[in-house]
């Protein structure tokens, strides 16, 4: 890789410039060491969603709460479930980056299943989600706001020595105007 796709890389991705991978030049073979590295260090601290807590999929689970994968490929409105949990999950990745996973995780989960009870169905229909974007903004301010008054806010601030700030909310209100 020339200097411009490691300018880009490293001004994309800054994290790939840590101390932990600051000895790999930047050609194939590196790229590869440092992906296997990202990837063992993933697998070593896994972490997943629950997903038997999101209330459009509790009836993709046997009664032994396990997930039915023989019915995966079955509909469910107007797509499977394996492209719903697909769906939710993509989601899940994009957003759950930061210093919060937990708190992240909390406000996806009540902001679907929010949006749901609310028959916004945005996984079975993504455009849903933009249509109904006032009752979206609104769950996510209330999810937020539950969020950030419960346990969870004062854990994060005392793992990161810090205190819990306002983010999601101010970005949503800026947006608005």
């Amino acid at each position: 890789m020339g200097k411009t796709g490691k300018f880009f890389l490293a001004n994309l991705y800054p994290c790939l410039i840590h101390e932990h991978y600051a000895h790999l030049e930047w050609n194939n073979m590196d790229i590869e060491s440092l992906i296997t590295a990202i990837a063992t260090s993933g697998k070593n601290n896994a972490s997943h969603p629950s997903l038997k807590e999101i209330e459009p999929f509790s009836h993709f689970f046997k009664t032994n709460g396990q997930l039915d994968y023989a019915r995966l490929d079955e509909r469910d409105g107007s797509c499977t479930r394996r492209e719903l949990l697909l769906r939710f999950l993509v989601l899940n990745a994009v957003i759950d980056q930061g210093p919060d996973i937990i708190g992240v995780r909390k406000l996806l989960r009540g902001v679907t299943n929010a949006l749901y009870r609310n028959e916004v169905r945005f996984l079975h229909k993504p455009l849903a989600f933009f249509q109904e974007l006032g009752i979206a903004i609104d769950r996510i301010l209330d999810t937020h706001a539950t969020i950030k008054q419960s346990a969870r806010a004062i854990e994060w601030a005392n793992e990161n020595q810090s205190r819990a700030k306002n983010t999601i909310c101010s970005w949503i209100i800026l947006s608005k105007h």
